[in-house]
Protein backbone atom coordinates (compact mmCIF):
# COMPACT_ATOMS: atom_id res chain seq x y z
CA UNK A 1 0.00 0.00 0.00
CA UNK A 2 1.40 3.25 -0.96
CA UNK A 3 2.31 5.50 1.72
CA UNK A 4 -0.33 8.47 1.86
CA UNK A 5 2.46 11.46 3.05
CA UNK A 6 4.56 10.39 -0.75
CA UNK A 7 1.27 10.57 -2.49
CA UNK A 8 0.44 13.58 -0.74
CA UNK A 9 4.46 15.40 -1.60
CA UNK A 10 4.03 14.30 -4.65
CA UNK A 11 0.80 15.94 -5.53
CA UNK A 12 2.19 18.98 -3.60
CA UNK A 13 5.07 19.06 -6.15
CA UNK A 14 2.38 18.80 -9.07
CA UNK A 15 1.00 21.30 -8.20
CA UNK A 16 3.55 23.96 -6.97
CA UNK A 17 5.02 23.25 -10.71
CA UNK A 18 1.82 23.92 -11.83
CA UNK A 19 1.49 27.40 -10.14
CA UNK A 20 5.02 27.86 -11.12
CA UNK A 21 4.21 27.61 -15.16
CA UNK A 22 0.77 30.05 -14.63
CA UNK A 23 3.13 32.27 -12.42
CA UNK A 24 6.05 32.67 -15.37
CA UNK A 25 2.91 32.26 -17.56
CA UNK A 26 1.39 35.37 -16.27
CA UNK A 27 4.71 37.16 -16.43
CA UNK A 28 6.07 35.93 -19.98
CA UNK A 29 2.88 36.31 -22.08
CA UNK A 30 2.48 40.23 -21.49
CA UNK A 31 6.29 40.49 -22.08
CA UNK A 32 6.18 38.41 -25.09
CA UNK A 33 2.85 39.99 -26.55
CA UNK A 34 4.80 43.61 -26.24
CA UNK A 35 8.30 42.32 -27.76
CA UNK A 36 5.93 41.28 -30.55
CA UNK A 37 4.54 44.81 -30.95
CA UNK A 38 7.75 46.25 -30.76
CA UNK A 39 9.04 44.17 -33.33
CA UNK A 40 6.28 45.02 -35.57
CA UNK A 41 7.55 48.55 -35.36
CA UNK A 42 10.94 47.69 -36.15
CA UNK A 43 13.13 47.16 -33.04
CA UNK A 44 15.70 44.51 -33.17
CA UNK A 45 16.37 42.07 -30.20
CA UNK A 46 18.85 44.54 -28.54
CA UNK A 47 16.97 47.89 -28.84
CA UNK A 48 13.96 45.94 -26.88
CA UNK A 49 16.08 44.93 -24.04
CA UNK A 50 17.37 48.64 -24.06
CA UNK A 51 13.52 49.80 -24.14
CA UNK A 52 12.10 46.91 -21.37
CA UNK A 53 15.21 48.28 -18.90
CA UNK A 54 14.03 51.82 -19.08
CA UNK A 55 10.39 50.56 -19.02
CA UNK A 56 9.10 52.74 -21.66
CA UNK A 57 7.44 50.38 -23.71
CA UNK A 58 4.05 50.51 -22.63
CA UNK A 59 4.18 54.24 -24.38
CA UNK A 60 6.70 53.73 -27.03
CA UNK A 61 3.46 50.91 -28.20
CA UNK A 62 1.01 52.96 -27.61
CA UNK A 63 2.03 56.07 -29.65
CA UNK A 64 3.75 53.47 -32.40
CA UNK A 65 7.15 55.41 -31.85
CA UNK A 66 9.83 53.74 -34.05
CA UNK A 67 12.95 56.04 -33.47
CA UNK A 68 16.42 54.81 -33.17
CA UNK A 69 17.63 58.15 -31.41
CA UNK A 70 14.59 57.92 -28.85
CA UNK A 71 16.86 54.18 -28.28
CA UNK A 72 19.92 55.29 -28.42
CA UNK A 73 19.12 58.35 -25.96
CA UNK A 74 17.83 55.60 -23.46
CA UNK A 75 21.78 55.01 -23.24
CA UNK A 76 22.17 58.63 -21.77
CA UNK A 77 22.40 59.56 -18.10
CA UNK A 78 20.85 62.86 -18.72
CA UNK A 79 17.51 60.96 -20.26
CA UNK A 80 14.42 62.48 -19.53
CA UNK A 81 11.57 60.52 -19.61
CA UNK A 82 9.04 62.87 -19.22
CA UNK A 83 9.56 64.22 -22.67
CA UNK A 84 9.81 60.84 -24.36
CA UNK A 85 7.76 62.25 -27.37
CA UNK A 86 10.30 64.73 -27.78
CA UNK A 87 13.34 61.69 -27.94
CA UNK A 88 10.49 59.79 -30.21
CA UNK A 89 10.72 63.05 -32.81
CA UNK A 90 13.72 64.42 -33.07
CA UNK A 91 16.82 62.86 -33.72
CA UNK A 92 18.85 64.79 -31.12
CA UNK A 93 17.43 66.13 -28.00
CA UNK A 94 19.81 68.50 -25.99
CA UNK A 95 18.85 70.56 -23.04
CA UNK A 96 18.16 73.39 -24.93
CA UNK A 97 15.63 71.35 -26.96
CA UNK A 98 13.33 70.93 -23.83
CA UNK A 99 13.56 74.19 -22.56
CA UNK A 100 12.54 75.57 -25.93
CA UNK A 101 9.66 72.57 -26.15
CA UNK A 102 8.13 73.10 -22.22
CA UNK A 103 8.53 77.35 -22.90
CA UNK A 104 6.60 77.15 -25.95
CA UNK A 105 3.86 74.74 -24.00
CA UNK A 106 3.65 77.33 -20.78
CA UNK A 107 4.29 80.38 -22.59
CA UNK A 108 1.70 79.80 -25.38
CA UNK A 109 -0.49 77.00 -24.44
CA UNK A 110 0.35 74.23 -27.24
CA UNK A 111 -0.72 70.55 -26.82
CA UNK A 112 1.91 67.80 -26.33
CA UNK A 113 0.32 66.76 -30.08
CA UNK A 114 0.31 70.45 -31.31
CA UNK A 115 4.42 70.56 -29.97
CA UNK A 116 5.74 67.24 -31.05
CA UNK A 117 4.33 67.63 -34.94
CA UNK A 118 6.04 71.02 -35.41
CA UNK A 119 9.27 69.83 -33.18
CA UNK A 120 9.25 66.40 -35.78
CA UNK A 121 9.19 68.66 -38.93
CA UNK A 122 10.73 72.31 -37.80
CA UNK A 123 14.21 72.94 -36.92
CA UNK A 124 14.65 75.72 -34.09
CA UNK A 125 14.73 78.42 -36.46
CA UNK A 126 11.39 77.76 -37.54
CA UNK A 127 9.73 77.28 -33.53
CA UNK A 128 11.50 80.31 -31.86
CA UNK A 129 9.62 82.81 -34.13
CA UNK A 130 5.91 80.78 -32.42
CA UNK A 131 7.14 82.84 -29.17
CA UNK A 132 6.45 86.25 -31.27
CA UNK A 133 3.46 84.81 -33.25
CA UNK A 134 0.08 84.31 -31.69
CA UNK A 135 -0.59 80.55 -31.01
CA UNK A 136 -0.77 79.14 -34.56
CA UNK A 137 -2.71 75.92 -36.37
CA UNK A 138 0.25 73.39 -36.36
CA UNK A 139 -0.47 71.83 -39.52
CA UNK A 140 -1.12 75.04 -41.19
CA UNK A 141 2.07 76.23 -40.00
CA UNK A 142 4.07 73.46 -41.14
CA UNK A 143 2.80 73.74 -44.84
CA UNK A 144 3.93 77.53 -44.99
CA UNK A 145 7.28 76.36 -43.91
CA UNK A 146 7.34 73.45 -45.95
CA UNK A 147 6.66 75.30 -49.11
CA UNK A 148 9.96 77.91 -48.19
CA UNK A 149 12.39 75.19 -48.05
CA UNK A 150 14.69 78.06 -48.90
CA UNK A 151 14.63 79.25 -45.72
CA UNK A 152 17.33 79.19 -42.42
CA UNK A 153 18.49 80.97 -39.52
CA UNK A 154 19.64 83.83 -41.65
CA UNK A 155 16.56 84.33 -43.66
CA UNK A 156 13.30 83.14 -42.36
CA UNK A 157 10.04 83.65 -44.85
CA UNK A 158 6.72 82.56 -44.65
CA UNK A 159 3.74 82.79 -47.40
CA UNK A 160 1.29 83.48 -44.17
CA UNK A 161 0.83 86.66 -42.24
CA UNK A 162 1.39 85.00 -38.60
CA UNK A 163 2.04 87.96 -36.91
CA UNK A 164 -1.28 89.94 -37.15
CA UNK A 165 -0.09 93.48 -36.70
CA UNK A 166 -1.95 95.57 -34.41
CA UNK A 167 -4.23 92.97 -33.11
CA UNK A 168 -4.23 91.91 -29.39
CA UNK A 169 -2.07 94.97 -28.35
CA UNK A 170 0.23 95.20 -25.76
CA UNK A 171 0.90 98.04 -24.02
CA UNK A 172 4.43 98.93 -23.41
CA UNK A 173 4.50 98.86 -19.45
CA UNK A 174 8.00 101.16 -19.26
CA UNK A 175 8.53 103.44 -22.22
CA UNK A 176 11.48 105.18 -21.06
CA UNK A 177 14.13 101.50 -20.42
CA UNK A 178 16.90 101.72 -22.65
CA UNK A 179 15.34 98.14 -24.14
CA UNK A 180 11.75 99.48 -24.62
CA UNK A 181 10.68 96.97 -26.96
CA UNK A 182 7.96 98.46 -29.64
CA UNK A 183 6.57 96.94 -32.77
CA UNK A 184 3.31 96.51 -34.38
CA UNK A 185 1.97 94.70 -31.17
CA UNK A 186 3.90 96.69 -28.61
CA UNK A 187 2.90 100.49 -28.26
CA UNK A 188 4.04 103.48 -26.77
CA UNK A 189 1.08 105.71 -26.75
CA UNK A 190 1.65 109.45 -26.66
CA UNK A 191 5.21 108.87 -24.60
CA UNK A 192 7.97 111.69 -25.51
CA UNK A 193 11.08 111.00 -23.88
CA UNK A 194 13.18 113.06 -21.71
CA UNK A 195 16.72 113.72 -21.94
CA UNK A 196 16.04 114.63 -25.55
CA UNK A 197 19.73 116.32 -27.12
CA UNK A 198 20.59 117.65 -30.56
CA UNK A 199 22.62 115.27 -32.70
CA UNK A 200 26.16 117.73 -33.38
CA UNK A 201 26.32 118.50 -37.20
CA UNK A 202 29.72 116.20 -37.09
CA UNK A 203 27.51 113.52 -36.73
CA UNK A 204 24.04 114.17 -38.67
CA UNK A 205 22.43 116.44 -40.79
CA UNK A 206 20.48 119.24 -38.91
CA UNK A 207 17.16 118.94 -36.43
CA UNK A 208 17.83 115.41 -35.32
CA UNK A 209 17.59 114.16 -31.65
CA UNK A 210 18.39 111.30 -29.74
CA UNK A 211 18.13 110.58 -25.66
CA UNK A 212 21.54 111.44 -24.45
CA UNK A 213 22.70 107.48 -23.68
CA UNK A 214 22.15 106.81 -27.03
CA UNK A 215 23.93 110.12 -28.74
CA UNK A 216 26.62 109.63 -26.30
CA UNK A 217 27.29 105.69 -27.26
CA UNK A 218 26.19 106.76 -31.48
CA UNK A 219 29.20 109.47 -31.15
CA UNK A 220 31.75 106.60 -29.62
CA UNK A 221 30.48 104.46 -32.74
CA UNK A 222 31.01 107.13 -34.97
CA UNK A 223 34.39 107.75 -33.79
CA UNK A 224 35.53 103.82 -33.89
CA UNK A 225 34.29 103.54 -37.36
CA UNK A 226 36.20 106.72 -38.89
CA UNK A 227 39.51 105.58 -36.96
CA UNK A 228 39.22 102.21 -38.68
CA UNK A 229 37.90 102.95 -42.25
CA UNK A 230 38.34 105.31 -44.88
CA UNK A 231 35.13 106.27 -44.43
CA UNK A 232 32.03 107.20 -41.66
CA UNK A 233 28.91 107.48 -40.92
CA UNK A 234 26.36 110.20 -40.11
CA UNK A 235 22.71 109.98 -39.05
CA UNK A 236 19.97 111.24 -41.69
CA UNK A 237 17.08 109.88 -39.26
CA UNK A 238 16.17 109.98 -35.39
CA UNK A 239 13.75 110.34 -32.99
CA UNK A 240 9.82 110.97 -34.49
CA UNK A 241 7.00 112.24 -32.25
CA UNK A 242 4.11 110.89 -32.12
CA UNK A 243 2.64 113.70 -33.40
CA UNK A 244 4.79 113.67 -36.62
CA UNK A 245 3.98 110.03 -37.28
CA UNK A 246 0.54 110.80 -37.23
CA UNK A 247 0.87 113.56 -39.82
CA UNK A 248 2.85 111.01 -42.00
CA UNK A 249 0.59 108.34 -41.36
CA UNK A 250 -2.30 110.40 -42.83
CA UNK A 251 -1.05 111.22 -45.95
CA UNK A 252 -1.01 107.54 -47.23
CA UNK A 253 -4.84 107.62 -46.69
CA UNK A 254 -6.55 104.13 -46.33
CA UNK A 255 -3.22 102.30 -47.44
CA UNK A 256 -1.50 103.74 -44.53
CA UNK A 257 -0.32 100.07 -43.10
CA UNK A 258 1.18 99.15 -46.22
CA UNK A 259 3.89 101.87 -45.81
CA UNK A 260 4.51 103.42 -42.74
CA UNK A 261 4.15 102.40 -38.93
CA UNK A 262 0.56 103.75 -36.90
CA UNK A 263 1.48 106.78 -34.94
CA UNK A 264 2.27 104.95 -31.02
CA UNK A 265 3.74 101.80 -32.95
CA UNK A 266 6.60 103.66 -34.35
CA UNK A 267 10.10 102.42 -32.68
CA UNK A 268 11.47 106.38 -33.64
CA UNK A 269 9.71 107.32 -31.28
CA UNK A 270 11.56 105.79 -28.47
CA UNK A 271 14.60 108.32 -29.64
CA UNK A 272 16.53 106.00 -29.10
CA UNK A 273 16.78 104.57 -32.90
CA UNK A 274 18.97 106.23 -35.80
CA UNK A 275 19.34 105.80 -39.65
CA UNK A 276 22.40 106.06 -40.86
CA UNK A 277 24.84 106.87 -44.16
CA UNK A 278 28.04 106.43 -45.18
CA UNK A 279 30.28 108.83 -46.37
CA UNK A 280 31.12 106.78 -49.09
CA UNK A 281 27.62 106.56 -50.92
CA UNK A 282 24.88 109.02 -49.33
CA UNK A 283 22.32 106.44 -50.42
CA UNK A 284 20.29 104.82 -47.48
CA UNK A 285 19.58 102.25 -49.67
CA UNK A 286 23.04 101.17 -50.76
CA UNK A 287 24.40 101.32 -47.52
CA UNK A 288 23.93 97.75 -47.16
CA UNK A 289 27.18 98.10 -49.41
CA UNK A 290 29.43 99.56 -47.62
CA UNK A 291 32.97 98.86 -45.24
CA UNK A 292 30.91 100.86 -43.17
CA UNK A 293 27.72 98.67 -42.61
CA UNK A 294 30.08 95.51 -42.46
CA UNK A 295 32.15 96.82 -39.57
CA UNK A 296 28.38 97.53 -38.06
CA UNK A 297 27.55 94.01 -38.49
CA UNK A 298 30.75 93.21 -36.73
CA UNK A 299 31.11 95.99 -33.92
CA UNK A 300 27.87 97.42 -33.41
CA UNK A 301 27.00 95.71 -30.09
CA UNK A 302 30.19 96.65 -28.41
CA UNK A 303 28.45 100.29 -28.53
CA UNK A 304 24.75 99.27 -27.79
CA UNK A 305 23.30 99.55 -30.76
CA UNK A 306 21.53 96.32 -33.41
CA UNK A 307 20.22 96.38 -36.79
CA UNK A 308 16.47 96.40 -35.65
CA UNK A 309 15.60 95.36 -38.75
CA UNK A 310 17.61 92.76 -39.94
CA UNK A 311 16.92 91.86 -43.88
CA UNK A 312 15.00 88.62 -44.78
CA UNK A 313 13.06 88.42 -41.37
CA UNK A 314 9.81 90.42 -42.43
CA UNK A 315 7.42 87.35 -41.13
CA UNK A 316 8.73 88.15 -38.05
CA UNK A 317 9.39 91.37 -37.41
CA UNK A 318 6.80 93.19 -39.67
CA UNK A 319 8.87 95.21 -41.19
CA UNK A 320 11.09 95.40 -44.43
CA UNK A 321 14.90 94.29 -43.96
CA UNK A 322 16.33 97.75 -43.04
CA UNK A 323 20.30 97.68 -43.10
CA UNK A 324 20.74 101.30 -42.34
CA UNK A 325 18.38 101.55 -39.25
CA UNK A 326 20.27 100.86 -35.85
CA UNK A 327 18.44 100.81 -32.48
CA UNK A 328 20.38 101.12 -28.90
CA UNK A 329 19.50 98.96 -26.47
CA UNK A 330 22.78 98.87 -24.02
CA UNK A 331 25.46 96.92 -24.22
CA UNK A 332 24.65 94.27 -22.37
CA UNK A 333 21.63 93.38 -24.53
CA UNK A 334 23.30 94.04 -27.29
CA UNK A 335 25.61 91.46 -26.94
CA UNK A 336 23.36 89.10 -25.55
CA UNK A 337 21.13 89.21 -28.78
CA UNK A 338 24.34 88.97 -31.53
CA UNK A 339 25.41 85.91 -29.57
CA UNK A 340 21.58 84.54 -29.35
CA UNK A 341 21.32 85.01 -33.03
CA UNK A 342 17.91 86.39 -32.98
CA UNK A 343 16.19 89.04 -33.48
CA UNK A 344 14.68 91.52 -31.15
CA UNK A 345 11.51 90.35 -31.47
CA UNK A 346 12.36 86.70 -31.18
CA UNK A 347 14.71 87.81 -27.57
CA UNK A 348 12.22 89.93 -25.85
CA UNK A 349 8.95 88.12 -26.71
CA UNK A 350 10.96 84.18 -25.52
CA UNK A 351 12.74 86.24 -22.46
CA UNK A 352 11.98 89.56 -21.62
CA UNK A 353 8.04 89.86 -22.31
CA UNK A 354 7.03 88.06 -18.97
CA UNK A 355 9.25 90.40 -17.35
CA UNK A 356 7.60 93.32 -18.59
CA UNK A 357 4.13 93.05 -18.23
Amino acid sequence: MANPKRVLNRWAVVALSVLLIIAASIYKLPRYSKEQSLEKLGYKEEEIKKIFSANVEKEVIAKDWYSLSLVEALDDEDFDRSHLGLYAVRNKVTADTISLYDELAKKKGYSEEELLKMFKELQDYALIPLFVFEKVDADAYIADNAAHTENSAAAFVLTEDWLHPYENVRTVSDPAAIDVFVSKKDELGQYVPDKMVDIPQRYGVTNLQLQSAALAAFEDLCDALASELDEGIYAVGAYTSYEDQQALYETYGLDADLYTDRPGFCDEQTGLSVSVVSSADVSVSRFVDTASYTWMKEHAHEYGFIERYPQNKKSITGEEGAPYYWRYVGTDLAEALVKSGLTFDEYYCRYLLENAE
